[in-house]
């Protein structure tokens, strides 16, 4: 990095950090035309877009293309992204908001492509916090632009599986503070809820029929009621392996029954990978997540290409077999 990109960079950090991203664009855009490899001003552009993209991602992510150089078109940029900063250690800081821009510009195959390009293949398992600050993170949980939206995005993918369906036995497994419940309880007859937060069972509690607090495997595992659909919206990628989760959804569900559930997509060459940064989140290829599934006694019924906490991911549905 040149004095004068770094001194660039630095005036956009500080516009950003003021809540401009427009004129942290500005300068990041100046300090890649300066130094078109240099990843902090391709980080810094990237995400000013991503916070400014109301302004139109089209345009924006243009001026970017035409910053790295004149006439290049954003798929030639990305694809110098993909070259250049692939191996690089803080390359998901750059990849995760550039997939979900693409998401976001009707590409969702070329938005799997960039997020993939942000994970790695140390798998050490992570696993939900439930410490004394639950109760602060469960009430901002229940306000998050992110969390609405992912579980809009997921309960439209449930009611398309769901249509005409009522009086079912749903249980809403990782439930947080019960996003869900409202448009899932026209279509159930007894609606369950589970989390393994303390603070979050609590704002839930009220809008379930029965609430569950503990893992979402051990739960569905102690199942004594039959379901006759399993909801996991965005959870599963607390867990380095699916096959416990799919086998339990499988032993809790009425043969027919249906899972639908998230999960954010690796690489189909690869195995399992987890996000090299941000959340940590466990991520398979496709064709894995089928197979486990099958393995479970589950047949896929469809997907559904979703933006899950502003990251590409698939909504899965499955069906216990006859």
């Amino acid at each position: 990095m040149t004095s004068e990109t770094e001194k660039l960079c630095d005036l956009a950090s500080g516009r950003w950090a003021e809540g401009r991203p427009d004129l942290a664009l500005c300068l990041a855009l100046r300090a890649i035309r300066l130094a078109p490899g240099d990843l902090t001003a391709h980080y810094l552009a990237i995400n000013s877009i991503w916070l400014a993209h109301a302004q139109g991602i089209e345009t924006l992510l243009q001026a970017w293309a035409h910053a790295v150089a004149p006439g290049l078109s954003i798929e030639a940029a990305s694809e110098f992204l993909l070259d250049r900063f692939s191996d690089a250690p803080a390359r998901y800081s750059l990849f995760a908001p550039l997939a979900t821009l693409e998401f976001l510009r009707g590409n969702p195959v070329r938005a799997e492509t960039l997020f993939g390009a942000g994970l790695e293949t140390n798998l050490a398992p992570s696993t939900p916090d439930a410490t004394a600050e639950d109760q602060i993170r469960a009430i901002d949980y229940e306000q998050a632009p992110h969390h609405l939206e992912t579980a809009a995005a997921f309960l439209d993918a449930t009611e398309s599986w769901l249509e005409g369906r009522q009086g079912l036995v749903i249980v809403d497994i990782a439930c947080g503070t019960g996003a869900l419940a409202s448009r899932l309880r026209p279509r159930a007859s007894r609606l369950i809820g589970n989390d393994i937060s303390p603070a979050m069972v609590e704002i839930a509690r009220p809008r379930y029929d029965a609430m569950k607090q503990g893992d979402m495997v051990a739960i569905l595992k102690g199942m004594e009621e039959i379901a006759d659909v399993v909801t996991c919206a965005g959870a599963a990628y607390y867990l380095p392996d699916a096959a416990p989760l799919l086998a339990a959804a499988a032993g809790a569900l009425r043969p027919g029954g249906q899972l639908i559930m998230t999960d954010y997509p690796a690489p189909e060459e690869m195995g399992p990978m987890v996000t090299c940064g941000g959340n940590r989140r466990h991520c398979r290829p496709p064709n894995l997540l089928r197979r486990l599934a099958a393995e479970a006694g589950l047949n896929e019924i469809g997907f559904v290409h979703a933006l899950s906490y502003a990251l590409p991911a698939r909504i899965w549905c499955f069906a216990k077999a006859v």
